[in-house]
């Protein structure tokens, strides 16, 4: 199911996606009992973790305000949404015009384990000062 999506970020800003899943079937992903992580590194594992987010989804789950400072992973339960920020004191750890990695992975119930989304963060530098 990994699908892949690269962002861009200018380093130091806080960079976010959502993303809406769907089963095979086209129905809404339900999410709920499951715990979802997510890993930014310099490169695939085992190389350097820069941070690392999880999240467990239980009933009535809803999406929580998402810092843009330390960001974070928040999703619903049975509406298969799923919002991505990853804070600004991480990006600022970026490496310059060199990609860093991450992935979302989905722990269910049934202790599968599932990569739900897979891809690189480009990162180029700002130009203020902040």
């Amino acid at each position: 199911m990994a699908d892949s999506y690269d962002p861009n970020v200018v380093r130091g800003d806080t960079v976010r996606w959502s993303m809406n899943l769907k089963d095979s079937a086209g129905a809404t992903y339900i999410l709920t009992g499951s715990t979802l992580s997510m890993q930014i590194r310099s490169g695939h594992y085992p190389a350097n973790l820069i941070v690392s987010y999880s999240v467990n989804i239980t009933s009535g789950t809803t999406l929580a305000t998402l810092d843009g400072i330390t960001g974070r992973l928040a999703a619903t339960g049975t509406g298969g949404t799923i919002n991505v920020c990853v804070g600004s004191n991480y990006t600022k750890l970026f490496p310059a015009y060199t990609p860093v990695f991450y992935d979302i992975q989905e722990q269910t119930n049934t202790l599968n384990t599932v990569t739900l989304l897979q891809g690189k963060i480009n990162t180029t530098l700002d130009v203020t000062n902040t």
